[in-house]
């Protein structure tokens, strides 16, 4: 009987083991897929801010770089069980990613950028598919604040995107349309951070300062409708918010890390 209970014990304790790996391998994915959003917005905005011959120097800089880190991040996603579920989104992801790379890394052309906002959308939507692929929250060792700011983020990035193809030129009905959807996105996902009572004092410090940097810079997009635009200002602008976002991220890692080392006292 005793060896019994000692068998089952130890069978329970392997499970949790392989489920708290699993969740462990799953928050690495969510928080690639995460970066994967972030910078292939950058890189599409790095593209269009060359359309318009905007600080070209550094900008390729930038993309060069961007490109690096995205081909090295996908290096995550090589080792994978084929009879995984998520294989065949994560072989999606890497079909448009070589799409996307094909035109990201060509000449800066109106043509290629009118083919670059389509593969950009498709390269979003697969690693969304493969996000939803992976789990809840509550499985995964991530709050929803990390989720909500991290989107942010990668809609800071967006923005900018958007705000440069549009004074470009490329596709205006379009990139006006998402501009909207992008900024709408933004704003509701501050408003659901700022509502959470669940926020420590410098997270709640950092979202109030965030939001005053918003609604002080948004007041630049007013004219694109009329051909206006402000590169220099939508640069800075874009920068710092993406730029404070990222602490924000990291505020809402140490708060969950806080709150899981508080569970885990007897």
């Amino acid at each position: 009987m005793k060896k019994t209970v000692l068998v089952l014990s130890f069978v329970v304790l392997v499970s949790m083991g392989f489920a708290n790996f699993e969740n462990e391998s799953n928050n690495a994915l969510v928080e690639k897929i995460c970066e994967q959003g972030i910078l292939s917005q950058k890189m599409v905005k790095d593209f269009m801010m060359m359309g318009i011959g905007f600080r070209i120097k550094e900008t390729q800089m930038e993309l060069d770089e961007s490109v690096a880190d995205y081909e090295i991040s996908h290096l995550f996603f090589e080792e994978k069980d084929e009879n995984d579920r998520k294989s065949e989104s994560i072989d999606a992801a890497e079909n448009s990613w070589m799409k996307f790379r094909l035109i990201i890394t060509d000449k800066v052309t109106p043509e290629n950028a009118y083919q670059l906002l389509k593969t950009n959308e498709a390269l979003l939507n697969s690693n969304k598919r493969l996000l939803s692929l992976i789990g809840n929250l509550s499985e995964l060792n991530l709050s929803k604040g990390y989720m909500l700011s991290k989107e942010m983020e990668m809609l800071s990035q967006r923005i900018a995107m958007l705000y440069f193809a549009h004074s470009w030129g490329v596709q205006k009905d379009v990139t006006l349309r998402y501009f909207s959807d992008a900024v709408m996105k933004f704003e509701a996902n501050l408003d659901a951070l700022i509502a959470d009572k669940e926020n420590n004092i410098q997270i709640k410090s950092k979202l109030l300062s965030l939001k005053n940097q918003w609604v002080a810079g948004k007041k630049l997009f007013g004219n694109m409708g009329f051909n206006r635009y402000y590169p220099d200002d939508v640069f800075e602008l874009t920068s710092g918010l993406s730029n404070n976002l990222s602490i924000i991220v990291l505020l809402f890692q140490q708060q969950q890390e806080e709150l899981a080392d508080n569970d885990s006292l007897p």
